[in-house]
């Protein structure tokens, strides 16, 4: 984990690499920073 919280501009390109790349269909992708990693 990163050890931080995020900041709106890293989930908006997160958000913004899942609407533009046509090859990425019904992908869920957790942007938490690393937290649902950890056991």
């Amino acid at each position: 984990p990163v050890r931080r919280l995020g900041h709106p501009e890293e989930c908006a390109r997160a958000g913004l690499y899942l609407m533009t790349n046509g090859f990425v269909t019904g992908e869920i992708l957790a942007v938490d920073g690393g937290v649902e990693s950890i056991p």
